[in-house]
C-alpha cells in the first residue's frame, strides 16, 4: 500500500467559439486538484549477488480505481544499493504513470501521463 500526492493545475483559452450557433469570444478556464492518491499492488524485489541483500533491482506496478471518475496507475524499475542497515540509494526508470478522471456533465477529463529517470534514498526502519 502507499499513498501518493498529486498536484496538478492547467487551463485552457478560447479566442473564440460557436455553442449551438451563438458565438462567444474569448473565454479562459483554469483549474487545480489535489489529491492524496492511495495504491496497491505487487511489488518484486530480487536481489542480484548471492548470499547478500546489497545489490537489488526493484518493480512495482500499483493503482486504484475510482469507481466510474477514473483511475491512476503508476510502474517503475529501480537497480537499488543498501548502503548501511538503514540507508539505501536508488536509480531507475519509470514506466508511465496515468492519471485519469472524467466527469459526467461534461466532456472535460484530466489525462496525464509521465516518463522519466528516478532517483531516490530508501530508509528502513
Amino acid at each position: 500500500m502507499q499513498l501518493n500526492i498529486v498536484d496538478v493545475s492547467g487551463s485552457v483559452s478560447a479566442a473564440a467559439q460557436v455553442t449551438n450557433g451563438l458565438p462567444h469570444f474569448a473565454h479562459r478556464a483554469q483549474g487545480s486538484l489535489r489529491a492524496p492518491l492511495p495504491v496497491a499492488g505487487p511489488n518484486i524485489r530480487f536481489y542480484l549477488l548471492p548470499n547478500s541483500n546489497r545489490l537489488f533491482v526493484d518493480s512495482n506496478l500499483l493503482g486504484m480505481y475510482f469507481f466510474g471518475y477514473g483511475n491512476f496507475l503508476s510502474t517503475f524499475d529501480t537497480l537499488g544499493l543498501t548502503a548501511t542497515k538503514h540507508l539505501g540509494i536508488r536509480a531507475g526508470y519509470r514506466l508511465g504513470q496515468r492519471l485519469n478522471i472524467n466527469n459526467d456533465t461534461n466532456r472535460i477529463g484530466l489525462n496525464l501521463t509521465q516518463k522519466g529517470p528516478i532517483v531516490g534514498v530508501e530508509v528502513s526502519f
